[in-house]
């Protein structure tokens, strides 16, 4: 089934449930299975409208550019910078928001605790995408980066002291890692 939803274009398939769910919809008190048939199309549907490709432009990259370096700024002050109007810049931040291109809004705090990288290398047999998905859910993870080169991931932390930073340390040894390496951020710019 997948197969044949993958195969068929956008359009088509666009199509093709509308005419699906109409046809449902016409014999609905004969089918039993017809609820769930009808949800399984929907959700195929939204999955696709969800995932369009969204081309970024150059106003769009100043837009990106000016929300990473403050976050809270009004839709105006924005347009101001970009020369476009607040209506625009609203239009364009919410289709970022809705393709997907801008997936959330951060507070990237001062405080006085301690921040580091630890670098992880995986054994060959594990999935990276899983094992990150683990990783992130200790407490005092900011970030977790697949990358490339001799490490698999690499883990931003922020805790108050070296007891933290070590039993987060601790728990990611026990995910089947081979090595660990952490390293301390001295200084921020």
């Amino acid at each position: 089934m997948h197969y044949l939803i993958l195969s068929i274009t956008r359009v088509r398939l666009t199509r093709y449930c509308h005419t699906i769910m109409k046809k449902m919809t016409i014999y609905k008190k004969s089918l039993r299975y017809t609820k769930n048939f009808y949800i399984y199309f929907s959700y195929i549907v939204s999955m696709i409208r969800k995932t369009k490709k969204y081309r970024l432009d150059d106003i769009d990259y100043k837009i990106i550019q000016i929300l990473k370096e403050d976050g809270r700024m009004s839709f105006v002050d924005i347009g101001k910078k970009v020369n476009a109007s607040e209506g625009k810049v609203r239009f364009r931040v919410n289709r970022m928001i809705s393709a997907g291109v801008i997936r959330r809004f951060t507070i990237d705090t001062a405080g006085g605790g301690l921040k580091g990288l630890i670098d992880v290398r995986l054994q060959t047999n594990h999935d990276t995408s899983e094992v990150a998905g683990r990783i992130i859910r200790l407490e005092g993870v900011k970030k977790v980066y697949e990358v490339s080169g001799e490490d698999d991931i690499v883990v931003v932390v922020e805790v108050e002291d070296t007891d933290e930073l070590n039993t987060i340390v601790e728990g990611i040894r026990r995910m089947g890692v081979i090595s660990t390496r952490t390293r301390l951020i001295l200084k921020e710019h």
